[in-house]
């Protein structure tokens, strides 16, 4: 009985289980799981916040979906329509839109309030662009660096990773003086 009393103060302060889960409790899987997970995943909650929701850790979601196709099918679409909301989004942002808005004025309050439509133009965003275009383009986006060779023979293309110009960058750095091999600024700087 003691024993059962210290399992009980340690579940009702949280400790019980993981992330508020408790070790007892079990959430069997109902059929109407797999219509709100896909309403879940389409408002842009991620694993963890599902698994919550459900009041159950991300592992038994991933067994959920093993074994019931309909589930895992909620997710899927669930998924697919909030990376297309996304992406769409992203797209528009790329590209500049416009879009019908109301502005409500008001004369000092003696007056019903005016509403006055109009356009709201959003011009091309450059860095949406470019993620857009490396992201689905890399074969013609990528980083380029060229290279000069300093005996006049010509230009060099060398394409690179971001993670390695970087790393070149620091190098230059190095060589240059602004920087120590370990990153740490030269105390006569």
């Amino acid at each position: 009985m003691k024993k059962m009393m210290k399992v009980k103060k340690k579940m009702m302060k949280g400790g019980g289980g993981t992330r508020g889960v408790s070790a007892r409790v079990r959430v069997r899987y109902r059929e109407e799981y797999a219509g709100w997970v896909e309403k879940l995943y389409k408002l842009g909650a991620g694993d963890e916040e599902v698994a919550g929701f459900f009041g159950v850790r991300v592992e038994v979601l991933e067994r959920w979906m093993r074994r019931h196709g309909e589930f895992a099918e909620g997710v899927r679409r669930g998924r697919m329509w909030a990376d297309a909301e996304v992406a769409e989004r992203l797209f528009q942002r790329a590209m500049g839109y416009s879009r019908e808005v109301v502005k409500v004025m008001s004369r000092g309050g003696k007056e019903e309030p005016v509403r006055v439509p109009y356009e709201e133009h959003y011009p091309p965003d450059v860095r949406a662009c470019i993620f857009w275009l490396r992201n689905r383009r890399p074969d013609l986006w990528r980083e380029r660096v060229l290279l000069e060779s300093g005996d006049g023979e010509g230009t060099m293309l060398l394409e690179v990773s971001e993670e390695v110009l970087e790393e070149m960058r620091g190098m230059v750095k190095v060589a240059e003086g602004v920087v120590g091999p370990g990153g740490e600024v030269p105390s006569d700087q």
